[in-house]
């Protein structure tokens, strides 16, 4: 390699190689700066660059293959269509296994107590001219023993029992329900003289006051009649009462109704061994009554 001319920085004289101070002006001379290499001498080794570039290259070929594989495996996937979104938002619905039914131990049922059912309604009277319409026991008897100003009805299973209650519901040897219908003015209802309605007429003057007759009719045939009870309402204008008698067990229901000075009484008796066929039997008309 040739050597690179050189000139005193002082005086411009030229300098020869390897002198230290300048021979015309005696100016120190600086060291010359070394000669440049080559790249390929610098790197100290043959090719170290072409090495390095196919190393890179394949670090990047190994990158690729990494996510080729990932992606094929189940990594990262495309973006997923709004269909394919709204498909794996919805979960396979969970597997419900029925709970095993609860056991029931029924109920103990509670005691109930015997209530005698209303006779179904059989046959039916009616009468336009007194104003009243009911049903009575299927093969029961009506006897209408009306007279001008008061209708009267005797109804009974048969005419030996209707024969019977013609005495009076006193009378002894009843074997039967039976029932009488009274209707007709309020002040010609039974009652005990000087026992009259204070005021108005009332459905309970009415009935306390045909109840006074009755107790007086059996006291004087030597028997006493008790009241079971307090009267109690039937439907929206009536009243119901429970007697017995004490001396055979006999069992009398009034019922009373009162409309202006119009007034209507049942009266229903039946012996001891028949109390709830009476009381049913007495149910049904007033269940099916109809006044007007």
């Amino acid at each position: 390699m040739s050597q690179v001319n050189r000139f005193c920085e002082q005086c411009g004289a030229p300098l020869a190689p390897g002198v230290r101070f300048c021979e015309s002006c005696g100016q120190p001379v600086a060291a010359p700066p070394p000669a440049p290499q080559s790249r390929r001498a610098a790197s100290g080794r043959i090719g170290r660059p072409v090495f390095a570039i196919a190393g890179a290259a394949a670090v990047v070929a190994i990158a690729l293959l990494v996510l080729v594989a990932v992606a094929v495996l189940g990594g990262d996937k495309p973006a997923a269509t709004p269909e394919a979104a709204a498909t794996r938002s919805i979960a396979a619905p969970a597997t419900q296994v029925p709970a095993a039914p609860a056991t029931q131990v029924p109920a103990a049922p509670a005691p109930t107590t015997a209530v005698p059912t209303a006779t179904p309604a059989g046959e039916r009277f009616s009468s336009a001219e007194w104003g009243i319409e009911f049903s009575y026991p299927e093969g029961w008897i009506v006897d209408d023993q009306s007279e001008e100003g008061m209708q009267a009805l005797l109804c009974g299973p048969s005419a030996e029992a209707l024969t019977a209650f013609e005495g009076g519901p006193t009378t002894a040897g009843q074997d039967a329900p039976t029932l009488a219908v009274m209707r007709g003015p309020e002040a010609d209802m039974p009652h005990i003289e000087g026992i009259e309605n204070i005021g108005a007429p009332t459905t309970a003057g009415l009935l306390e006051g045909f109840l006074l007759y009755l107790e007086d009719q059996y006291y004087d045939a030597g028997l006493d009649l008790e009241r079971v009870g307090e009267a109690q309402p039937v439907s929206a204008d009536g009243l119901r009462a429970e007697l017995t008698v004490d001396q055979d067990g006999r069992g009398v229901w009034v019922a009373a109704f009162l409309s202006g000075d119009v007034a209507t009484l049942l009266v229903m008796t039946g012996p001891q061994a028949q109390q709830d066929e009476a009381r049913a039997a007495l149910d049904g008309v007033l269940e099916t009554l109809r006044l007007e």
